[in-house]
């Protein structure tokens, strides 16, 4: 499909575009370099650049978070965790006040600040979380919708706490391993990073060109493992994924169920209290109708992007479940206004796959 090329030729990277409609993957599509660039100003030579593939695994970025709210609401199915619980009940340490609920953080509500420059500061890993839950709030609990990354560290900060296991362990147990998704996980080892799509030169880190790596710099100084990002997937695994959402949480081709259609029913629809103003809809961890990622689309088209140049996208009435791939941020980030790019994408494939 010609549509990636174009992407390329707005000076993205690489591009992996596949689409399913109603279960059958109805587009497979790849162009351009997975690693393209030795640092941010030197491309390199043709003969040492290497080929994206469907086999190339992609850092997802924010699309992690949507692995980070399946496990999540799993929990809550089993009683482990309660979407109106105070978050410090489960979590001691989270001092910014008792009426953050898990649910305010899945919808982005809980007032929290966006980010959280966690590598700037010395210290261990438990330091760093320590200081994290030390965050004050910048607004009042449910008064405003603020996308925040603090939120669903937190949230898998919670997680690992109520059941007393690694969120990679989670997300392996409730998600990868029922889906059958074996090219996806947290820090890929030395093999699988030399097959990963390199993303962003980063000197300031002391991390040079990083690849197979988690991009996120928050994330990575917690060990590559948290709530907010640091999945990298193939677009293949990624589709799996989008088609558990559309067939209501079960797992194509077995009957089996990673959640429970009521759940995943809640999951996509507005879940932000009426007086809270929303530039899309949202539901727990899922946006719904956001055109920025999904071009022209109703609030049953749902999905979520990530920084570096992902997506993944279901519209539910059409059947239909897209992922888009690219490293944008490779070499560096703000070279490209991905946004029109994802909206021609979407636009195209609406069209021709209906």
């Amino acid at each position: 499909m010609d549509v990636v090329e174009r992407v390329c030729g707005q000076g993205v990277p690489s591009a992996v575009l596949l689409v399913a409609v109603d279960g059958r993957t109805v587009c497979e599509a790849v162009a351009g370099d997975a690693v393209q660039w030795a640092d941010d100003r030197t491309p390199l030579p043709e003969g040492r650049r290497v080929r994206a593939g469907l086999a190339t695994r992609y850092d997802l970025a924010s699309v992690s978070k949507l692995f980070t709210t399946v496990v999540v609401l799993r929990l809550v199915e089993e009683g482990l965790a309660d979407l109106d619980r105070p978050t410090a009940a489960y979590l001691p340490g989270f001092r910014a006040g008792g009426e953050v609920t898990l649910r305010m953080l899945l919808t982005h509500t809980a007032g929290l600040p966006p980010v959280a420059e966690l590598w700037r500061i010395e210290g261990s890993r438990e330091e760093r979380i320590d200081d994290l839950l030390s965050r004050p709030l910048v607004a009042r609990p449910g008064s405003v919708h603020a996308y925040s990354c603090v939120g669903f560290i937190i949230m898998g900060l919670l997680a690992e706490r109520v059941t007393g296991r690694r969120l990679e362990d989670l997300v392996a147990k409730i998600v990868t391993v029922p889906l059958g998704m074996t090219g996806t996980g947290y820090r890929p080892d030395a093999g699988e990073a030399s097959r990963c799509a390199a993303t962003e030169f980063q000197p300031e880190t002391g991390r040079g060109m990083v690849q197979g790596v988690v991009h996120d710099e928050a994330n990575w100084s917690l060990g590559g493992t948290a709530g907010n990002a640091g999945v990298f997937a193939t677009g293949s695994d990624l589709l799996r994924f989008a088609e558990m959402v559309r067939c209501e949480g079960s797992v194509p081709g077995t009957g089996g169920q990673v959640l429970r259609p009521a759940t995943v029913a809640r999951m996509l629809e507005h879940q932000v209290a009426g007086g809270v103003a929303t530039p899309f809809g949202q539901g727990w961890g899922f946006r719904l109708g956001d055109e920025a990622v999904m071009g022209t689309a109703s609030h049953r088209t749902v999905g979520h992007s990530g920084f570096t140049g992902t997506s993944v996208v279901v519209d539910l009435d059409a059947g239909r479940s897209t992922v888009l791939l690219t490293n944008a941020v490779h070499p560096r980030r703000g070279r490209i206004d991905l946004q029109p790019v994802r909206r021609m994408v979407m636009d195209e494939v609406r069209a021709r796959f209906r």
